[in-house]
């Protein structure tokens, strides 16, 4: 969510201005949607440049899911980055298994959150259905391109992206 980046941003924001935290649909202070798909999402990126940046090659950082939009967003259009950077994402399937985010949020939607205001901040019903889609999601089934400089940020004990992956990253 865009709130977990306003230090990263404040310090950017020293060399590089202006920086923009959004959240993507269903997170933080974002709109609730029942489309979470990917290509919906992009949609949704590709709109804020285009309107609220009138189309300027942004440089675009993604964490996890945002990463896996902030990739396709970079792949499909290209003429809208002007760099990339991928945060504890990869351009493969996702390693963990669905099973395992499903159960958490189940856990979640259990718990009694009467007393506003959500604290989850996302819409976990439309995130429940959409686990597979996203989980799966796969960027080099895209045909697609992107040429411009990219950056891939993962962790040494990151369960998303494996020693073996950034070179097929690279193709991508």
């Amino acid at each position: 969510m865009a709130r977990n980046w306003r230090s990263v941003a404040k310090a950017l924001a020293r060399n590089h201005s202006p920086i923009i935290c959004a959240d993507l649909r269903n997170h933080g202070d974002s709109p609730h949607h029942q489309d979470m798909s990917v290509a919906a999402m992009v949609g949704d990126v590709r709109q804020f440049i285009e309107q609220q940046l009138d189309a300027t090659p942004v440089h675009l950082l993604g964490h996890s899911l945002g990463g896996k939009v902030a990739m396709r967003t970079a792949l499909l259009h290209p003429q809208l980055v002007r760099s990339l950077i991928v945060v504890d994402a990869s351009p493969q399937p996702s390693g963990s298994k669905p099973g395992w985010f499903r159960s958490i949020m189940e856990l979640m939607l259990s718990l009694d959150l009467s007393r506003p205001p959500d604290p989850w901040r996302i819409n976990l019903p439309a995130l429940l259905t959409h686990i597979e889609q996203l989980m799966g999601c796969e960027l080099n089934s895209c045909q697609a391109v992107y040429d411009g400089p990219t950056v891939f940020i993962g962790g040494s004990k990151s369960p998303y992206i494996e020693l073996r992956q950034p070179p097929v990253a690279l193709d991508v």
